[in-house]
């Protein structure tokens, strides 16, 4: 297993294309109503989905066992262990979601907050973490 950082930038820049045009729509929409109170809302949840987008992420480990996991994130050196999420520091956090909105969640989730460290350096430290694991 390895990171592939090609990937994971492809999916942000799809879900980023598409939250901007979905925002697009929104002030198009709004400039024919302002007193449209569901797109006022609709453009604030684009807006913070993509601010808040920019370095949050989850990613499963695929066909691996929960020990995997536990093993992955322990091998992280640049990554601190925790669930606070608005700081600059990165962290990693094992997460079992209790539901989602429509589909089973994924087994062996980890959840990524990418903060203000050397891209390159939080790469290859996940890069690492994924050699603990087969």
């Amino acid at each position: 297993m390895s990171f592939d950082a090609d990937e994971a930038l492809d999916i942000f820049i799809t879900e980023a294309r598409e939250l901007l045009e979905s925002l697009e729509e929104g002030l198009l929409q709004l400039e024919a109503d302002p007193d449209d109170a569901e797109t006022i809302n609709a453009i604030f949840r684009s807006a913070h989905t993509l601010k808040g987008s920019s370095g949050l992420f989850a990613f499963e480990l695929k066909d691996a066992a929960d020990v995997d996991r536990a093993r992955y994130v322990d091998a992280l050196e640049l990554f601190g262990i925790g669930f606070s999420w608005g700081g600059y520091e990165s962290l990693a956090m094992p997460v079992d979601p209790v539901r989602t909105v429509s589909k089973p969640a994924a087994p062996n989730l980890i959840r990524l907050h990418v903060g203000l460290e050397d891209a390159e350096d939080l790469i290859d430290d996940l890069d690492r973490a994924f050699a603990t694991v087969s």
